[in-house]
């Protein structure tokens, strides 16, 4: 993906403990930016405890009067 084409695009990492938390997360993040890019994981460890993640790529929202 050519995001650098969208200017001030940033990364951001967010994990969560639950999938209705990490999704809580990405409704907020994407109030205050624009979100260019979401991938999304799950990972246990070795004891069984799940987490999920995101990398979202995302820029400010720009005020567009219409």
């Amino acid at each position: 993906m050519k995001f650098r084409e969208y200017g001030e695009v940033k990364p951001i990492t967010i994990t969560a403990d639950t999938a209705g938390e990490l999704d809580s997360q990405i409704e907020e993040l994407g109030s205050k930016h624009d979100i260019i890019d979401l991938q999304f994981a799950m990972a246990t460890d070795g004891d069984g405890y799940v987490w999920f993640s995101a990398l979202l790529l995302v820029k400010e929202k720009e005020n567009v009067l219409r």
